[in-house]
């Protein structure tokens, strides 16, 4: 007889992210620790779950000598048998992680054996040891390993969304294709997983041909065009937004190597260049022998460590406008009486509430920094810097989401270069400030008043 399917409570599980790809080396462990070390920063609750029996977060985080560094021993166990993780606490400010390692290789062989009498148990493994602690995090991100499918779907049965990181070339975006592949073997305990996007690692404008010469091209530009045409972005029947990630992370191998070998995140080894920078540190003195025992810290840290950020910012914000169309459709639900249509209202009249930006129903990191940019930093120069606006519940006409999300989607399209992702909220803030702009001019007691007396 098959043990009774875990409960798991998938309300709670709304800001759960996989970090999935069934290849190495296309970023994996770099965004986890990274993008989870500026939310941290920002003021968010994070836990970080490395899955990896190779345990490469701990080159990232650089807590591979901490004495609690178990090597995966206890999540290992809890996975195996159930029970409470003992992981790392505060491995930065507001930053815990469940270490991975080499004791996650026994998990593999137990699970697969529980895969052929109680499928869904297994696949549920890692939810239901989630399930305690779920509540405690703004975010939880799973660092998935490569090659390992039990593992794999372990994590896709806890995640409400998948971040799939890919490299630029042909045989990396069919890559992606084989994701959603293994996405639809978990549907069957987790109905509620969606792919949050696909960000482009380690970005240059080099390819190679077979013939060993090198092609300048624009494999960006490509790959996201290979990747919109794969999920029918902008067609009719496809999935109906954006799935490729505005920003891309550059590629740069001494950013790398510098940031493993130290334990530092990007925008922590970034800061060492700076003060190698104020302490007079140069290249040159290295080379001449004037500095005996120094590396110089690479300078484009810093343009990595911007792109990451980018990355951790529209994360936050794909987050932010999916919970707010849930919780539209939640309210049109709930205000709607069955077998009655849903009333227009005349212009002038109260509005229904359409859509609302509001504060999720899972704990959200309330108003974080940006850790990176000057306070201040013009809207132009911080775009991104939504992370640090006031939600408040905006009552739209019936329509007018509709127009938002169609010229938002109209304006990325027209984008030449890398640039922070037009959102409806972006829109509505713009259309505030013109509205503040001439503000002396309303006149009026009601909103056909208001509208008239600007032109409307």
């Amino acid at each position: 007889m098959a043990a009774t399917e875990p409960t798991i409570d998938r309300d709670s599980f709304g800001r759960v992210i996989a970090v999935e790809s069934l290849k190495g080396g296309v970023g994996k462990t770099t965004i986890t620790a990274n993008i989870g070390g500026y939310l941290a920063l920002s003021g968010a609750r994070v836990l970080l779950v490395d899955l990896d029996p190779q345990g490469n977060l701990e080159d990232d985080l650089g807590y591979a000598d901490d004495e609690r560094n178990d090597q995966g021993e206890s999540l290992a166990k809890a996975l195996m048998f159930g029970g409470k993780v003992d992981g790392i606490k505060n491995v930065r400010e507001n930053l815990d992680v469940w270490t991975g390692g080499s004791a996650l290789h026994n998990v593999t062989a137990v699970l697969s054996s529980k895969m052929g009498s109680d499928a869904k148990t297994a696949k549920l493994a890692l939810a239901k040891i989630l399930a305690p602690v779920v509540d405690d995090y703004d975010f939880i991100f799973l660092d998935c390993p490569p090659g390992d499918g039990v593992l794999q779907l372990a994590a896709l049965a806890a995640a409400r969304w998948v971040l799939v990181p890919t490299r630029t070339g042909a045989k990396d975006i069919k890559g992606v294709a084989k994701v959603a592949e293994r996405i639809d073997q978990v549907l069957d305990v987790n109905r509620a997983i969606d792919l949050l996007g696909v960000v482009l690692f380690a970005v240059g404008t080099a390819s190679e041909r077979k013939d060993g010469t090198v092609v300048m091209k624009n494999a960006e530009r490509d790959a996201r065009a290979d990747l919109d045409a794969m999920f029918g972005v902008g067609e009719e029947g496809g999935i109906g937004r954006e799935i490729v990630f505005t920003q891309s992370i550059r590629h740069s191998e001494a950013v790398a190597s510098q940031s493993g070998r130290a334990g530092l995140l990007v925008h922590e080894l970034d800061e060492r260049a700076k003060q190698e920078a104020k302490a007079g540190i140069a290249w040159w003195k290295i080379r001449s022998g004037e500095l005996k025992n120094k590396q110089l810290t690479s300078a484009t840290a810093g343009s990595v460590a911007d792109d990451l950020q980018t990355i951790a910012q529209e994360i936050n914000d794909r987050l932010l406008e999916a919970e707010s169309r849930m919780l539209a459709r939640n309210r049109q639900t709930e205000e709607t009486p069955v077998d009655e249509p849903a009333e227009v209202e005349p212009a002038g009249v109260e509005p229904t509430p359409v859509a609302e930006v509001a504060a999720p129903p899972a704990p959200a990191p309330s108003q974080p920094k940006t850790p990176r940019r000057s306070a201040a930093a013009s809207v132009e120069e911080d775009e991104a810097g939504y992370l640090a606006l006031e939600r408040k519940e905006t009552r739209l006409r019936e329509g007018q989401i509709g127009e938002l999300t169609a010229h938002a989607r109209r304006l990325n399209k027209a984008k030449t270069g890398p640039a922070p992702r037009i959102t409806e909220n972006t829109l509505i803030r713009v259309a505030i400030d013109l509205l503040l702009s001439r503000v002396d001019e309303l006149q009026g007691t009601t909103e056909a008043d208001l509208r008239r007396s600007v032109g409307l």
